[in-house]
């Protein structure tokens, strides 16, 4: 798969792709950053905090955010611990939203 240039890759249930150790997004993830366009479909792109959001952000745009820790200073709030660095909080809502809404489009239901 990976000799294959596609023009265009959609991934469904893209937020099971946000744990980048897990061997699904080591998978998926280079097909979907090689392809020429990428779409990736959820109905639950973050289920409870920005960083699940960062490799789906990767599958689009890997040059928006090249790496995790600016983005997760950014927008996860982390902070450092005796354990390491903690990225479960969020920061800066609304300017992620923006972000978000130059390549993201959501739909609501009624």
């Amino acid at each position: 798969f990976n000799r294959i240039q596609y023009q265009v890759v959609i991934a469904d249930e893209s937020h099971f792709l946000k744990n980048p150790q897990a061997k699904r997004t080591q998978s998926v993830l280079p097909l979907l950053q090689k392809a020429k366009r990428a779409i990736l479909l959820t109905g639950t792109p973050a289920l409870s905090r920005p960083k699940e959001l960062f490799t789906q952000i990767q599958a689009i745009n890997p040059n928006l955010f090249p790496k995790f820790f600016p983005f997760a200073s950014r927008y996860c709030d982390a902070t450092q611990n005796r354990f390491g660095l903690d990225c479960n909080g969020s920061s800066n809502l609304k300017e992620l939203h923006v972000v978000l809404s130059s390549f993201m489009i959501r739909r609501m239901k009624k």
